[in-house]
């Protein structure tokens, strides 16, 4: 008896899988051992994921945790009800932050062109084509809609103010961590 050939819904049930099988922060792959250390392996190196949700799981960096001192209990409230809200000051295209499911402000550094969904989407070469970074930066604000990203209102006043304390959170931060870094380093001089 030799090995049966796997029927065409399998297969496209497996790549299917393969392609969209992500929940929460796993993945869910299916296949021979070889094909799933492929499969293992591109996921690793993050060479293409299928979407931009799949992207952002992936590249999710806590920028702002709620475990963190400089976020205040005022903050925590006001991110409560702004869950899915992001900014993107620095460009769409570049990095833009968010508040996430569990109110801890999140950063993804995009790089469009390791997401498949955007292939076809005609993306800017080193440079400054602006036509093309429009269509790509078009397309990603369309996605984030559609995954229930809004973007936050710089004229609403509640935004606004979120924004502001966001920003000086992070810059408290940003202050102790470079402090904690210097009084570590000063430990550490055994000379």
């Amino acid at each position: 008896m030799g090995q049966e050939q796997p029927d065409s819904e399998f297969e496209q049930a497996k790549a299917d899988i393969n392609k969209e099988g992500w929940e929460e922060n796993a993945a869910v792959i299916i296949g021979t051992k070889e094909e799933r250390e492929n499969l293992r392996e591109r996921l690793e190196k993050g060479e293409m994921v299928a979407d931009l949700g799949t992207y952002i799981k992936m590249n999710k960096q806590f920028f702002l945790s709620l475990e963190d001192p400089e976020m205040s209990g005022d903050l925590k409230k006001k991110l409560e009800g702004m869950k899915g809200k992001y900014d993107s000051s620095f460009g769409l295209l570049n990095d833009f932050y968010y508040v996430d499911r569990d109110g801890n402000v999140a950063k993804v550094k995009l790089d469009a062109s390791k997401i498949s969904a955007y292939k076809n989407v005609p993306q800017p070469a080193q440079g400054y084509n602006f036509e093309l970074k429009d269509k790509l930066r078009n397309k990603v604000t369309e996605d984030l809609l559609k995954l229930n990203f809004n973007k936050f209102n710089r004229n609403d006043q509640q935004d606004s103010e979120a924004l502001e304390e966001i920003w000086k959170a992070i810059t408290k931060k940003r202050e102790r961590l470079e402090k904690e870094a210097q009084e570590k380093q000063k430990k550490e001089f055994d000379f």
